[in-house]
């Protein structure tokens, strides 16, 4: 079996390139229109860059899943993975820059109050609950896989098809404790948000995360770690809360505005809504090294 914490790094480069869209029109199995084609030619993985990410265990098939399945695996692997060595691996990303440490803690933090039922469809066809379709007849795994390593953090949508590959990807990694500079540099990133000037916005935010010594994040690194912290209840407000007490659907959840590419909760919080002292000892009261 593959060890998963050790990346092959040309396999890591070619994932990073990986074209979502490109491998769409490629998978459709009808003729292209020239633009389309087109973009595959410019834009594509190639069988042989597919092939060999896929030997060091980046790439995957598509999948057919239908949404109960999803949910089932959700749960399945929610159940194998332990708070602990989340936690571990996401205090662990500071100072490593591994992203993909990091992913697991917004698929676990969804599952906290997710819960467990089968597909109702809406008016919208899709999940009364969840927002998810009724079946996915081509699940890119290698695309979700990205996100994890790009990104750290699901993004775009956040049902259980993506849940599952998270969680199900996450038990893959090996434990890995975490060092002084992570503890250093999650209490630097807790303190600020502490003592935030009330009208701070979370975009905002990351002019003072950039200045936290060994975190050399980049705009969207900052974004996503601030809505993991959302995910988790650590930032939210009292109208709009986190996942670990409430359960708001991904695909109904409000936006500030209709500009907005903040995930909810985190897109309502301020400055002056602080953190929520409860949720932070629930996800890291069980490291001395950690100021809650």
């Amino acid at each position: 079996m593959l060890n998963k914490n050790l990346i092959d790094a040309r396999a890591l480069k070619i994932l990073l390139k990986y074209d979502v869209l490109a491998a769409g029109y490629e998978a459709r199995g009808y003729p292209l229109n020239a633009r389309q084609q087109e973009y595959v030619e410019k834009n594509g993985t190639s069988p042989e860059d597919m092939s060999y990410m896929k030997q060091h265990g980046l790439a995957f098939d598509s999948l057919k899943i239908g949404h109960d399945e999803a949910v089932r695996k959700s749960f399945e692997h929610y159940a194998l993975c332990k708070k602990k060595h989340v936690t571990n691996l996401f205090l662990a990303s500071f100072s490593s820059g591994r992203q993909d440490y990091r992913s697991g803690l917004s698929a676990y933090a969804f599952m906290q109050t997710m819960p467990d039922h089968v597909c109702e469809l809406s008016s919208a066809d899709v999940c009364k609950i969840c927002s998810a379709v009724e079946v996915k007849d081509r699940l890119d795994l290698t695309g979700l896989n990205q996100q994890r390593f790009k990104c750290g953090s699901m993004i775009g949508y956040k049902t259980p098809y993506e849940i599952h590959f998270f969680l199900e990807q996450h038990h893959q990694l090996q434990d890995v404790p975490p060092a002084a500079a992570d503890f250093a540099i999650f209490n630097a990133i807790i303190d600020i948000l502490k003592h935030a000037d009330d009208g701070l916005k979370p975009k905002d935010a990351h002019k003072e995360l950039k200045k936290i010594p060994g975190f050399k994040p980049t705009t969207d690194e900052c974004q996503y770690v601030l809505e993991i912290l959302g995910f988790c209840s650590i930032l939210e407000t009292e109208q709009h809360r986190g996942y670990l007490t409430h359960y708001t659907n991904p695909g109904l959840a409000p936006s500030k505005s209709h500009s907005s590419d903040w995930a909810y909760p985190v897109d309502f919080w301020t400055g002056k809504n602080g953190i929520n002292r409860d949720a932070l000892k629930f996800w890291f009261g069980a490291y001395k090294e950690i100021k809650i």
